[in-house]
């Protein structure tokens, strides 16, 4: 029979089991969590083993079997209900410390071996309730009890070799188990069975509470950390969401400014360059009225030059600013168009020599811009000074585009350590520099111009006018 003090030992575990056990359930539904979900199997199997004792048994002694009349056999249900918390229990292990062993490591082998043992236990044992084997059954239940406590040991071991609170409460309760098994074991062999009025179930009740205590500690513990990670995590993701906007706003703002400074340049040109160009046109057309001069081929001839030169240089903006021009390709396509044009007009042959593998980059427009107006102001200056009769003009493009203009005639005197007094030439000087290029001046039987410029600084920078 029980003692008062062990019944209300086995009453106060079953309501904190309960209650550990709904709210855990209600913890695993919310979060679908593998461990929650074999420590609320371990703790409600507790609950109903201890339940069905109070029950059926009435408190008495383990391994009490239940006999079947109709069937003419015995069951070991209240062992059966025993094993069924171990399985749970181990599951539970196997699944705390998985950081620890792994699912394949040495450790997860022995979780699932265990699994089998007990399962092979329970069976032989509703077997053996129904076959006399005396002494042969006793030892095969404690060497099954001997070998699930030496692995108990071992996971306490495991754990605590672990730093971390997490692992500290797993250890400590699984060591609680393991003292008041062995203290029941005592008490039911040594002190016939009551030890200060509590009975030797009661003193199972005691390790139970510690375990639910210490595991629920554990379970909180690792929600904690997880809490705390994903905080971590979040905090992480919007600073990085921070980084990103702060880049697109500095995206947005390089992209505002040089639309701006492109808008600018457009309207200088326009003004300093198409409008000067008109106004002429304007004062030319205006002298054809007057009595004095009529209408002179000469100032008709110089009003048609003009209006070619503006055609030529509203056709050059708006290649500069349309970005399907932007390939490299492309590129060298419109100088040796544009080179062709100006210097066919002047009765200059030209012959261009382009590279056999052109690479797939692109041109910033400013870029390409800077490039023509080297070419022009080289073309430029050939025409007016040099003379010559033929220019040939040799394109490569590897790691730098370099572009080398010669002429076969006479030029001009260049200085030495090619230092440009000329504006033509200091201009050049200034655009090359834009292109973060060099430039050189060879005079061989006519006048060379080597323009070297890398393709990197060509499509990974946009290079700013400053003239």
């Amino acid at each position: 029979m029980l003692t008062t003090v062990t019944l209300y030992l086995i009453l106060s575990c079953l309501g904190a089991l309960s209650l550990a056990a709904i709210y855990h359930t209600m913890l695993y539904i919310h979060r679908r969590d593998k461990v929650l979900r074999y420590y609320c199997l371990y703790l409600w199997s507790i609950a109903l083993y201890i339940l069905y004792r109070m029950l059926f048994l009435n408190g008495a002694e383990p391994y009490a079997y239940s006999y079947i009349e109709s069937l003419n056999i015995s069951f070991s249900l209240d062992s059966n209900l025993m094993w069924v918390t171990f399985i749970f229990y181990i599951s539970f292990l196997g699944n705390a410390l998985a950081p620890v062993s792994g699912n394949n490591g040495r450790l997860g082998r022995a979780y699932r071996t265990i699994i089998y043992i007990i399962t092979a236990n329970a069976i032989w044992e509703n077997i053996a309730a129904n076959i006399p084997l005396g002494k042969t059954a006793t030892i095969l239940a404690v060497s099954v009890r001997v070998y699930l406590s030496a692995f108990a040991v071992w996971v306490t071991l495991l754990a605590l070799q672990k730093k971390g609170a997490y692992y500290y409460y797993i250890a400590t309760g699984t060591f609680a188990i393991i003292l008041f098994s062995l203290v029941s074991v005592f008490v039911q062999t040594a002190l016939n069975k009551i030890l200060l009025n509590i009975n030797t179930w009661g003193w199972m009740m005691f390790g139970y509470y510690l375990d639910v205590i210490f595991f629920s500690a554990a379970i909180g513990y690792r929600l904690r950390i997880e809490y705390i990670e994903k905080e971590k995590a979040l905090k992480k993701v919007l600073e990085q969401q921070a980084v990103i906007r702060q880049k697109e706003k500095e995206f947005i703002e390089a992209a505002y400014s040089a639309r701006e400074q492109e808008r600018n340049r457009i309207a200088t040109e326009l003004h300093d360059g198409l409008g000067g160009e008109l106004s002429t046109i304007r004062l030319m057309a205006e002298m054809t009225r007057s009595p004095q001069f009529g209408l002179n081929g000469k100032y008709l001839e110089r009003i048609s030059a003009k209006s070619r030169e503006l055609v030529q240089s509203i056709n050059e903006i708006v290649w500069c600013l349309n970005n399907n021009n932007d390939e490299l390709c492309g590129v060298i396509a419109y100088i040796r168009q544009f080179a062709g044009c100006y210097l066919d007009e002047a009765g200059i042959e030209l012959s261009c020599k382009e590279p056999r593998h052109i690479p797939n980059i692109k041109i910033t427009g400013d870029s390409r811009r800077q490039i023509l107006l080297l070419i022009k102001e080289a073309l430029h200056n050939i025409v007016k000074h040099s003379r010559a009769s033929k220019v040939n003009i040799n394109i490569s493009a590897i790691n730098d585009l370099v572009i080398c203009v010669a002429d076969n005639g006479t030029g001009m005197e260049y200085p030495a350590g090619n230092t440009c007094r000329g504006n033509g030439l200091r201009n050049m000087q200034q655009r090359i520099g834009l292109l973060q290029g060099t430039m050189q001046i060879q005079k061989q039987g006519g006048t060379t111009l080597v323009f070297s410029m890398p393709l990197s600084a060509l499509y990974n920078k946009s290079t700013i006018e400053n003239n």
